[in-house]
């Protein structure tokens, strides 16, 4: 029995709307409830269709400009990466600045904060509050690499042309 062209369209359209959601064509297969024995055979002659080629375009598309993932907002991510000082996490005193007064460059290059729950004053007064016990920021060398590829300065199976050691802040 042939498949009509509404059934086929709708089949391609849960086949993307699956795919996006890791980019595992496999896997999305699978998902779909794919029986065969090469789910990653058949995924792959359905992501050659043009109809769902185009498709899969117009939805990360779509889900790109959601999450404002325009080229200059990528660059500028990866630039406050790239270039994150760990002095912008400091006072004068060398005191940690609070998180929220960061600024938006600083925040953007912190990976990862932990905390502990420190008890403050006695008694009735005590209470509980949560202390930054380690700040952890992304790798600046992978972001300078990334932003080298994008001026065309090194291409990926080259190494860039710096040498740049990532830091990590415990307190």
């Amino acid at each position: 029995m042939k498949e009509t062209p509404n059934k086929r369209r709708l089949r391609e359209e849960r086949f993307v709307a699956e795919y996006l959601k890791d980019l595992n064509a496999t896997e999305a297969m699978r998902r779909c409830g794919f029986l065969g024995r090469r789910p990653d055979v058949a995924a792959s002659k359905l992501l050659a269709r043009p109809t769902v080629t185009a498709l899969v375009q117009a939805r990360s598309s779509a889900l790109l400009q959601r999450a404002d993932a325009t080229a200059e907002r990528i660059i500028q991510e990866t630039a406050a990466i790239a270039y994150s000082d760990p002095r912008h996490y400091f006072d004068q005193h060398g005191n940690l600045i609070p998180v929220r007064q960061l600024s938006d460059h600083a925040a953007a290059a912190v990976s990862d904060l932990e905390f502990e729950n420190v008890v403050v004053g006695a008694g009735k007064q005590a209470r509980i509050m949560p202390c930054l016990k380690k700040l952890k920021r992304w790798n600046k060398n992978e972001g300078l690499k990334l932003l080298a590829q994008i001026r065309g300065l090194t291409q990926p199976d080259r190494p860039a042309p710096v040498s740049v050691f990532n830091i990590q802040i415990n307190l």
